[in-house]
């Protein structure tokens, strides 16, 4: 069986989600002083910009936090996948990521070989997976280019609402 060297390089929900505060905090902050600002910033940001367009730079801040929140989620399901398959747990669990390890080596899928087997083992735990499984679509959209219109679960996500989904997930399987 393949044994996968995990690098200790992780980020966590909670660190993403601390530099995105204080990163849209300090660009309303500079927003704020840039409109009443009676001495011109050397390199002003927003200046000239519409209010849409001041929008839609925040939302690429959310665009880009949602998709570190979701790699972040992921990374965490993925040590705890390697760690049940290399510490040899019996529990139900660990024994089928085992087999799912042995069968499919590295090319183990988050949805299928991850999620798949948490939710059958704990049906407690499937409206956060499947709320999860949405939020996937989003990243799955965000990571790829965003060239086509995606069918997401809700209509919209912020980066709060992913925070919420990635905590919840993470929170009731016990990785967090």
């Amino acid at each position: 069986m393949i044994r996968v060297s995990l690098s200790d390089a992780e980020k966590s929900v909670d660190s993403i989600w601390l530099w995105h505060e204080k990163a849209a905090a300090a660009l309303r902050e500079r927003l704020l002083q840039e409109q009443v600002a009676s001495v011109p910033f050397t390199r002003p940001v927003f200046f000239g910009m519409s209010e849409g367009e001041i929008d839609a730079f925040f939302r690429e801040l959310d665009y880009l936090t949602i998709l570190d929140l979701l790699s972040a989620a992921e990374a965490a399901l993925r040590v705890d996948f390697w760690t049940r398959v290399h510490d040899k747990a019996k529990d139900d669990l660990s024994r089928e990521f085992r087999k799912i390890a042995k069968r499919f080596e590295e090319k183990i899928s988050l949805e299928e070989h991850i999620l798949g087997p948490w939710s059958n083992d704990k049906p407690e735990i499937r409206g956060a997976v499947g709320d999860f499984r949405g939020a996937l679509k989003l990243r799955n959209w965000l990571a790829h280019g965003r060239y086509w219109t995606p069918k997401l679960a809700r209509k919209a996500y912020s980066a709060a609402d992913v925070l919420d989904i990635c905590n919840e997930l993470l929170l009731k399987m016990s990785l967090k």
